[in-house]
């Protein structure tokens, strides 16, 4: 198992608006997803960057910063092994479109995701 990119990166924030301005037409990233409480972004080399607002109930535990999320050739080889030295995880293992992925916490606090093919 080896970490092939960051394949995510997670931010909450206060103002969805304000976020979605600065991503798009200041780095000119295109929308490919949104919601009012929800926006993504697929850059080309696969990675996903998504917004989320306060309201937004199921990512409340994006408290830390941004969350990055880091992609490897074997998510079960990897999720056993983080598994094994008893990290918290904060979610079941998701799943779509042939990929898993699951949040954690480093020892600090700071929230990060671990995603791979399924």
């Amino acid at each position: 198992m080896a970490v092939q990119k960051i394949g995510f990166v997670g931010i909450r924030s206060r103002d969805l608006k304000g976020l979605r301005r600065i991503l798009e037409e200041g780095l000119g990233l295109r929308t490919t997803d949104a919601s009012d409480q929800q926006v993504g972004y697929d850059l080309p080399d696969g990675t996903r960057v998504e917004g989320f607002s306060e309201s937004e109930e199921f990512h409340s535990f994006f408290t830390t910063g941004p969350v990055v999320g880091f992609a490897v050739d074997d998510f079960d080889a990897a999720w056993l092994k983080l598994n094994d030295m008893r990290i918290e995880f904060l979610t079941d293992i998701q799943s779509n479109g042939g990929k898993k992925w699951v949040h954690f916490r480093f020892p600090d606090g700071t929230v990060a995701e671990l995603i791979g093919p399924s």
